[in-house]
């Protein structure tokens, strides 16, 4: 009873290591957000290319988890981006960089056509979004938070536009 409570031992406090695994995180919901966007079925998967030069030792070891988390069927880790195709996606991490080749996986043609409708959709939201911000009736009669939400729906439609100008390129 008069014995005092447990503290915490600094010395089993990994920073590093948990910072690696919070980018590993990161990236995995990245390649699973891109092949979600992209239609690629979870039995279909993907070469997994990263390039870093800091993180290659934490990258081998934990290849298992990336190739069973992140569908891959194997992991290349290089240096720099040499032999990397050019319609390969690419998803940035500090410090790591991940390509993943699409060739096989999504039928181009296909997700070009996607893209297109999607960024037509897009157009039209953004152009709503931006009628309804410049009509004075509106912006003088609705309640600030109606105007704060339409706003944040335009940033987000504008950003997501960008993305899909991006992956169109």
């Amino acid at each position: 009873m008069v014995s005092k409570w447990p503290y915490a031992k600094n010395e089993n406090a990994f920073k590093d290591e948990e910072e690696f695994v919070e980018r590993l995180k990161s990236i995995i919901t990245e390649i699973r957000n891109t092949r979600a966007n992209m239609n690629v079925h979870p039995s279909k998967k993907a070469e997994l290319i990263f390039v870093t030069e800091k993180y290659e030792k934490e990258i081998e070891e934990a290849k298992e988890f990336l190739l069973k988390l992140g569908f891959g069927s194997n992991i290349t880790i290089q240096k720099d981006k040499t032999g990397i195709k050019d319609n390969a996606v690419s998803i940035v991490e500090d410090g790591i960089e991940l390509y993943m080749p699409f060739e096989g996986l999504v039928d181009m043609e296909q997700e070009r056509k996607r893209l297109q409708e999607e960024k037509k959709r897009l157009e039209g939201e953004v152009a709503r979004c931006e009628k309804m911000l410049s009509n004075p009736g509106f912006m003088n009669k609705a309640p600030q938070s109606k105007i704060d939400e339409e706003k944040a729906k335009l940033e987000k439609y504008k950003d997501m536009l960008a993305k899909v100008m991006g992956s169109l390129k």
